[in-house]
């Protein structure tokens, strides 16, 4: 037996008469009440979590069978459920631009609905949640000998200074 047996599908303890009838066994309230408060409550909060996640996904599972785009369901449900905002990434740009704020429903919707190209989606992700491979970057991984800018190797290569203050990335942005 583990604590799961002893518990309902929203995480709360069966009660005394349930958990004798659920499993044939004789227990006076005493023993019923030494057994419940014997479970710390650090374990009954992740029996509780993992419950809620339990739910979450029965029901998801409920609901795909029951439509016929299942893709799309399955990627609703997910971001009304579980998404949240990357705050840190925000303010890096918020900081960046001296603004107070951004309209981020409306950018990340751009990223997902400009183009159909998987490749071009990606990028944009990356871009907004400043997760780009830059030197930088590749350079605290120990994959690159420099942290320099592969165009003009004066400035240390960031997002800000590869698509706003390099010359040479200027001139390509120019020429498009």
């Amino acid at each position: 037996m583990s604590m799961k047996d002893i518990v309902d599908l929203d995480g709360n303890f069966l009660d005394h008469r349930t958990l004798m009838l659920k499993y044939n066994v004789q227990m006076d309230v005493r023993a019923y009440n030494t057994l419940t408060t014997a479970i710390p409550p650090e374990w009954i909060n992740l029996l509780n979590n993992v419950s809620t996640t339990q739910k979450n996904k029965d029901n998801l599972i409920d609901i795909i069978c029951k439509c016929s785009k299942a893709c799309k369901t399955s990627y609703d449900f997910i971001i009304k459920k579980q998404a949240s905002c990357p705050i840190e990434k925000h303010n890096s740009w918020l900081n960046y631009l001296q603004i107070d704020d951004l309209p981020w429903n409306t950018i990340y919707k751009t990223c997902f609905g400009t183009f159909d190209e998987v490749k071009l989606k990606q990028f944009q992700y990356f871009f907004v949640q400043r997760i780009i491979p830059l030197n930088i970057f590749l350079f605290k991984c120990k994959l690159k000998d420099t942290e320099l800018c592969s165009f003009c190797n004066s400035e240390r290569e960031t997002i800000e200074h590869f698509f706003w203050t390099c010359p040479l990335s200027n001139c390509i942005w120019s020429f498009l």
